[in-house]
């Protein structure tokens, strides 16, 4: 157990990852408090969000298709 403890990039990465767990709580709860400009300006970030990655997924799966594709064609040609 002392050996754990030793290390000092554990501890900070450790203390970190609290930290950051925390804040994210704070906020979550807080979320009722926020200006009105704040949630409108969260609001409108997430729809534009959302409209945003609907395409970018779908040319994303259209180039995993094709790369999957390509890969059964190269296997395809070794066991001819």
């Amino acid at each position: 157990m002392h050996q754990f403890f030793s290390n000092k990039k554990l501890i900070i990465l450790l203390v970190s990852v609290i930290v950051c767990l925390g804040l994210i709580a704070y906020s979550i709860t807080e979320k009722s408090k926020l200006p009105i400009v704040q949630q409108f300006s969260n609001d409108i970030t997430a729809i534009t969000g959302r409209v945003l990655s609907k395409p970018t997924n779908a040319v994303v799966n259209f180039m995993e298709s094709v790369d999957n594709l390509k890969n059964t064609y190269e296997e395809n040609q070794l066991l001819k």
